[in-house]
């Protein structure tokens, strides 16, 4: 295995508080891998450490061109990753195809007075066509929506063509439907540059279908490393503890429930939307696990009522591996006509 980035036995503190401990893990070159973990696991402090932006207190970080300790190789590192970040960091003032351009600064001069070249011009317009952000190309940045803000810093980081693309959050503010295509587009630079990217993700069902690798963390450790076809069989449930048994729910489509997303897909396990069930087509839906028989979740449910909240009462459902591994991917809706 090429490795892309490396922790060896890495601790990061805030003040007293030890926010990484002795984290080791090991991410392969040309793959996407996902960054799990329950809320404060420590997933923003490992980009900010990877990206040089935090002091390391113990351990190493290594990447392709050595210990990020070696200033030398922490300016390399720096000149071929690009960063997203959850604030999006642009400046407002500019445009957005001016922030853009940005994301080429490293390979002008600053004190280079002339206009930016053409060439630069049309990537940056290229990278915003890209994220379906070409039509607001020379509107402030001020003026836009967050998720419009957030397509801006995915392009000002794509543009840059970079080895390592770290990103924290990249689509918390994106629709279900643009989000998959920024995946695909994401997963296609990838394939395209022969690069890596390293992604924390809040959705835990997206961020095993697109990626390769995962590092789950929590508490501040590296409770898992491997390829994301292991995470489910291993520790998933070790970072994602499992839901009480005497635990009563609401669920409704695409909502967060205690850390996992329930979404729609169909019986060979495709994403399903609401709007793709034509007519008057019922369906019904069962969270399933282990040896024990179907929970209904939905039945004979009408598709215009699928946002509304449905009660499922899981006190006899076994808590453990079982159950929250097969919720990703057994939760399921089934048509059973159409008008």
């Amino acid at each position: 295995m090429s490795l892309a980035v490396g922790f060896d036995r890495v601790t990061v503190r805030r003040g007293n508080t030890a926010v990484l401990q002795h984290v080791s893990i090991s991410v392969p070159r040309q793959c996407v891998c996902a960054v799990l973990g329950r809320s404060g696991a420590g997933k923003t402090t490992f980009i900010k450490a990877l990206l040089g932006l935090l002091p390391v207190t113990a351990g190493r970080i290594v990447t392709e061109h050595g210990a990020l300790h070696d200033p030398r190789a922490l300016a390399a590192h720096r000149h071929e990753t690009a960063a997203v970040f959850q604030d999006h960091a642009l400046i407002d003032r500019l445009t957005a195809i001016e922030n853009v351009q940005l994301g080429l600064a490293h390979l002008r001069s600053p004190w280079d007075p002339m206009p930016w070249p053409a060439d630069y011009r049309i990537a940056a317009a290229l990278a915003l066509r890209e994220v379906d952000m070409l039509p607001f190309a020379h509107q402030r940045v001020a003026q836009l929506s967050g998720g419009q803000r957030q397509r801006v810093g995915i392009a000002r980081a794509l543009v840059r063509q970079p080895k390592l693309l770290v990103a924290d959050e990249p689509f918390s503010a994106l629709d279900p439907i643009l989000t998959r295509t920024l995946c695909r587009l994401i997963r296609d630079n990838v394939a395209r540059l022969g690069a890596t990217a390293i992604l924390v993700l809040h959705q835990i069902d997206l961020a095993l279908e697109m990626s390769d690798w995962v590092v789950g963390l929590s508490d501040g450790q590296a409770l898992f490393c491997g390829p994301s076809s292991e995470f489910l069989k291993s520790s998933f449930t070790d970072i994602f503890p499992a839901l009480t048994g005497a635990e009563k729910v609401s669920w409704r489509s695409g909502q967060v429930l205690n850390d996992l997303t329930f979404g729609l897909v169909d019986g060979q396990g495709r994403p399903v939307q609401p709007t793709d069930l034509a007519g008057t087509a019922t369906m019904s839906a069962a969270l399933v696990h282990d040896g024990a028989a179907p929970i209904p979740l939905l039945e004979s449910v009408a598709k215009d009522d699928i946002a509304k909240p449905v009660d499922a009462d899981l006190t006899k459902v076994n808590p453990g591996r079982a159950v929250l591994r097969m919720s990703l991917v057994i939760t399921r809706i089934f048509p059973f006509g159409r008008g």
